[in-house]
């Protein structure tokens, strides 16, 4: 099966899911059972609330003033914690009917915004455009190891200098199980040395599967 195929497999899976249940896909539930929706809204609090102190770990624009991109944003379960956070926040997801649901859930938040994608890309974002980038839970639902290097490569290029990147990948490996977080700091590097680096990291750690910041410097 082609990329293309993969991606609109994909694009298929998710806006079925989001047809059948508003919330209940995100999490493996009992038969029957639903999301309670401010069980929903507190956990992407709290997910937010780990993101930022990442954030502010690494980055260097405070979060109040600083934009926000979050790849895969899904029925917006973090976007709308994050648009309390940040000051311009952008969710991006393969599926139209995903963003039709976030937007009804960010409704109230006039600095979120949504783009649908093409499943491999950010386009048509600009380079150099954004101070912080988001992808949570999302990686490990993609098959091609070529989609996840696009889109770890598109971060890169839509981050302002100094930039970081916050994501994770599935775990693969049961002896890799005991590295649950490291970063990735890459001083004194352009976009383009920057994904080398991580893509160099990857191959070497199999998918190592750990929350990975991806700072790009110049």
């Amino acid at each position: 099966m082609s990329t293309y195929d993969r991606i609109e497999e994909m694009r298929k899976l998710w806006n079925s899911r989001n047809k059948k249940s508003k919330f209940g896909f995100i999490s493996y539930l009992q038969p029957g059972q639903e999301w309670d929706s401010a069980e929903f809204h507190l956990t992407g609090i709290r997910f937010v609330d780990r993101m930022v102190e990442r954030f502010c770990d690494y980055g260097e624009v405070e979060t109040s003033y600083a934009s926000i991109l979050e790849i895969g944003c899904g029925v917006g379960r973090f976007l709308k914690p994050l648009g309390c956070r940040f000051r311009k926040v952008t969710g991006v997801d393969v599926s139209k009917n995903m963003l039709k649901t976030a937007k009804k859930y960010c409704a109230c938040l006039p600095n979120v915004s949504f783009v649908q994608n093409d499943g491999s890309s950010l386009a048509p974002i600009p380079d150099s455009t954004y101070d912080y980038c988001v992808s949570a839970g999302v990686f490990q639902h993609i098959t091609d190891m070529a989609v996840i290097l696009d889109y770890i490569r598109e971060a890169l290029r839509i981050l302002k200098p100094r930039g970081v990147f916050l994501f994770n990948l599935r775990e693969i490996e049961r002896e890799l199980l005991e590295c649950k977080t490291s970063a990735l700091k890459l001083p004194h590097l352009d976009s383009t040395k920057a994904f080398e680096t991580v893509v160099l990291l990857l191959k070497r750690f199999r998918l190592i599967p750990a929350t990975l910041s991806a700072i790009s410097l110049q």
